[in-house]
């Protein structure tokens, strides 16, 4: 029983080393996490903060950390305890270049969070995104969201 314990805590602390990593953008510390942490540690959702370093990273817009730790075998889908997806955090913050990327690397766009909010919720993060970019974000965005629209359509 301690043993299981311990193992909790010690998964417990790595994961909260990985996300401080993720928060200050230190590649060298996630690296040496990932490295020398429990199995797993990239895809589990710190017992706090409820979320996993992939979610934390598109949620804060970090694109390289994102490509480093999809990279590094985190799971595009895996969901916070509201049943959000990396993706979802990252189109309700307005970051396309994590959306791009997400996608990319084979992140569902037909997810559902606990309130039921998927694709329409996506649409809406990039409606009110658009609102706020200037018109070369907005051109961008526009590309992305047409080469979307065929994916799913197919």
């Amino acid at each position: 029983m301690a043993e299981c314990d311990g193992g909790a805590r010690v998964a417990k602390l790595q994961s909260t080393k990985l996300i401080q990593s993720v928060r200050r953008n230190d590649v060298s510390q996630l690296e040496s996490v990932l490295l020398h942490g429990v199995p797993e540690i990239i895809n589990l959702l710190h017992p706090i903060y409820d979320n996993s370093a992939l979610i934390v990273a598109a949620s804060d817009g970090s694109t390289a950390i994102v490509d480093l730790l999809l990279c590094r075998g985190a799971d595009p889908d895996l969901k916070d305890t509201e049943g959000r997806t990396a993706l979802m955090h990252a189109a309700s913050h307005g970051h396309v270049d994590c959306v791009v990327k997400l996608i990319e690397s084979g992140a569902s766009v037909v997810s559902e969070d606990h309130d039921k909010r998927g694709r329409p919720y996506l649409a809406l993060s990039a409606v009110v995104f658009t609102a706020r970019c200037t018109l070369v974000q907005s051109a961008v965005l526009g590309l992305h969201v047409v080469r979307l629209s065929v994916r799913l359509s197919v």
